[in-house]
């Protein structure tokens, strides 16, 4: 049962950090981006807010993500089930610290 799931959070994963490589790309070529219901995301991506301790945080959000991404593809192919649950908590927390810190 918990395959399926490790498999969907890694597709997650990987869906964000493709969005955070397109922002980064976006944002360092100064082209606009394609944002829903033709708002203006570029005030965001370009505000005061958008680093942090002066890292930008589509590079923080591609450390997680890809971060998050790699740790559930080791716990999908490691053979030693003792690794497995120090893999998921370190996971999870990094998780829980990404969402304190959103």
């Amino acid at each position: 049962m918990e395959q399926p799931l490790y498999v969907l959070i890694v597709a997650l994963a990987l869906t964000g950090l493709f969005v955070a490589i397109y922002i980064f790309r976006k944002k360092h070529s100064q082209r606009p981006l394609v944002c829903p219901m033709r708002a203006n995301c570029d005030v965001v991506i370009h505000s005061q807010f958008s680093t942090f301790l002066g890292i930008p945080l589509e590079l923080l959000g591609m450390l997680y993500y890809g971060g998050l991404a790699a740790l559930y593809m080791v716990a999908l192919t490691v053979v030693a089930p003792s690794l497995i649950n120090p893999l998921i908590v370190l996971g999870l927390a990094a998780s829980a610290a990404a969402f304190v810190f959103s």
